[in-house]
């Protein structure tokens, strides 16, 4: 696992980490939950942007970094169904944490697709480049 895997990862897992003790403080009536969120809402534009340009790279192919993309924000999904299995004391909070699950599933869906077009745009242009070529 590289470096920028890593830091995805630990950033992926702290964001959903912080947004679930955050919901949980707001679904108890702590107004401290509000810095948690704020704080994982500042991680998560720190993930979003670093998938964008991990989607958009010029390597033709799926490769390892995009598989660990895809883990380190199932992971954070799992973190929050998880803390809501077995930590939610009321069905609100319950609740609370598989919608922000489902935010970290759909970024893990939204990268692979926005990965595929990618890749199957450089793949595109390079079979134009070869036609080109032998013309």
């Amino acid at each position: 696992m590289t470096t920028f895997d890593s830091r995805l990862f630990i950033a992926a897992w702290i964001s959903a980490y912080a947004a679930g003790l955050g919901l949980e403080s707001l679904a108890e009536g702590d107004s401290w939950g509000l810095v948690f969120i704020a704080m994982a809402l500042v991680i998560l534009g720190y993930v979003v942007v670093k998938l964008r340009v991990q989607a958009y790279r010029a390597e033709t192919g799926w490769t390892r970094h995009d598989k660990h993309a895809v883990v380190a924000l199932l992971a954070g999904a799992l973190t929050l169904v998880l803390r809501g299995l077995l930590m939610a004391d009321s069905p609100a909070e319950w609740t609370l944490l598989f919608a922000a699950a489902l935010i970290w599933i759909a970024l893990a869906g939204g990268y692979a697709l926005l990965r595929r077009a990618t890749v199957r745009r450089g793949e595109e242009a390079g079979q134009r480049q070869n036609v080109s070529r032998e013309s």
